[in-house]
């Protein structure tokens, strides 16, 4: 929808799962995630904040990106 290249860097990723045991592997791996995604900040929470890009998802994760 934004036509995002691969190499895009990101102002802030946010990853949202209500799943609190699934929220603290995640945290775990946050550098990790830093590393692959190119984003200069990730938050691990249980809701997306507004005002974020949702990336659409079926799943237990919600993602909200900040360009």
């Amino acid at each position: 929808e934004n036509n995002l290249s691969l190499g895009t860097e990101l102002r802030r990723m946010q990853i949202a799962t209500p799943d609190a045991q699934l929220a603290d592997q995640l945290k775990q791996a946050e550098q990790d995630l830093i590393s692959i995604t190119r984003a200069k900040e990730i938050d691990i929470d249980s809701f997306l904040d507004s005002g974020l890009i949702s990336i659409p998802s079926t799943g237990e994760i919600q993602i909200g990106l900040k360009l």
